[in-house]
Formats: structure tokens, sequence, C-alpha cells
């Protein structure tokens, strides 16, 4: 969840033996800006992908010109290709890793972040297999989630199949004020038998950003469809944090 463009007004100045009256300032009209709307790895805006804007390290992004207090795109325009998840709101990641929660174009910042919300009943997520891929959830917890940065999911099997490290980001689903957390989730290819959940930047060319779990296989995870760290304390770097599995519900 990664800059900002603010727009300038100009004032031309005329051949007036006084200054510009005040009234041609309040007068004068403000430019539509440029907004970047993230939608996630796996949002939707009205059916469709988003863009990748390098410049600007983001990838499935919207561009809209909107002025300064118009609003913003709702759960009617934002979708995701995963079942029974909905949008919520937008988010400005702040300074020391904050959220602030945005429903018209705000005049601080100018990329936002979509947040969702898992609304199903859990029973029909529980890692089952749904054509070629499955879902996996992932709980992170205070110490992770410090300064707001992504979770990634790093796979491999037997055969020597891996991705790149540290892994892909995953989708955020939701963050709980109260307890601290994030749930995030991905579509995991079942070839894959062996996963690492890594804390990753969050925008951008992915990097590694120093804390990951110890070495998972999915094939322990039994009927459960989330890995949890949830009250964990800190550990850095090898050999990782071990957390449990369990059930994501809603």
């Amino acid at each position: 969840m990664k800059k900002i463009l603010l727009s300038t007004l100009l004032v031309l100045g005329l051949s007036l033996p006084l200054a510009v009256s005040s009234s041609n300032v309040i007068n004068a009209q403000a430019e539509n800006e440029t907004y970047y709307l993230v939608l996630g790895q796996n949002g939707l805006y009205n059916g469709e992908k988003g863009q990748t804007f390098e410049q600007l390290y983001l990838e499935n992004t919207v561009s809209l010109e909107l002025a300064i207090g118009d609003a913003l795109p709702t759960k009617e325009e934002i979708t995701s290709s995963i079942k029974d998840v909905t949008f919520t709101s937008w988010a400005v990641y702040e300074d020391g890793g904050a959220l602030n929660f945005y429903t018209t174009a705000p005049s601080e910042a100018r990329i936002l972040y979509a947040m969702y919300d898992y609304t199903g009943s859990g029973e029909d997520v529980g890692g089952g297999e749904s054509g070629d891929t499955f879902t996996i959830y992932f709980q992170d917890t205070e110490w992770w989630n410090n300064e707001a940065p992504a979770t990634g999911i790093y796979l491999w099997n037997d055969d020597g199949n891996r991705v790149a490290w540290p892994g892909e980001r995953m989708t955020h689903v939701k963050y709980d004020e109260t307890e601290k957390y994030n749930i995030w989730s991905f579509e995991v290819p079942v070839e894959y038998d062996n996963v690492i959940f890594t804390r990753v930047s969050p925008e951008g060319a992915i990097s590694d950003y120093g804390a990951k779990t110890i070495d998972l296989s999915l094939l322990d995870r039994g009927e459960n469809n989330m890995y949890s760290i949830l009250g964990t304390e800190a550990v850095w770097g090898d050999p990782g944090v071990e957390g449990y599995w369990t059930t994501y519900e809603e």
C-alpha cells in the first residue's frame, strides 16, 4: 500500500494600478488533479484490471482526473476477482504507517490504495481447491506491520520450481484497528507444495523487508486456509517467525 503532484494556481499579473483583488483569486477555477488509485493484485475497476505506472512504481492502478472533494469510486465500481471479497474504502499510508481513509479526493495525497473486506461465511474458502489454484490467507501482527509494509508469499515445490525471492505481494483483505493486524490473501497454483510468508516493500519493485516465517509445507495445513503470527514476538532474518495454521472466517 507509494509522488504527490500538487497543482499550482497561476494568477496572471495585469497592468492595473492596484494589486489583484481577492475576488479575482476566489473566482479562479482550479484544474482537475490526477489521482492514482491502486486496486491491489486482484482488484478490478468496472470489471477491468488497471495499468502499470512504472515511473511511480505502481501496478494495477487506475488514474482519474478529479477535483479535490470529488467522490472517489465506490464498491459499485471497485470489485475483486476473489470470491466474497468486497471493496470498503480508499486509504492513504501516512508517515509511521497510519492509515487515513477517504471517500472523496483529498487535498493532501494523490496516491490512494483500495481496502477490501471478506464477506463470505468462511465455509467455502477453507483451503479447498478451485480449478488450478486455492486461496491462502495470512494474518500478520503489530511488529510485522509496523511502518506499513506489505506481505509477500514465496512458493516452491520439490521438483525445483520456485518463484523469485522474496515472492509475490499478497492482496490486502482487511485491517483490524483493535488488535492491530492485517489479513492478506493469495491464489496459490496447485503445483506448489511449500511456502514462506515474507515482509516486503508495499509498492514498486518488490524487496525484502527483513522478516519471514519459517519454511512451511502446504500439506500440513489440513483443512485450514490461513497461517497466523498474531501475538508473536519480533523475529528478524533466519530462521523466521513461527505461527500456526488456522481458518479464516468473517
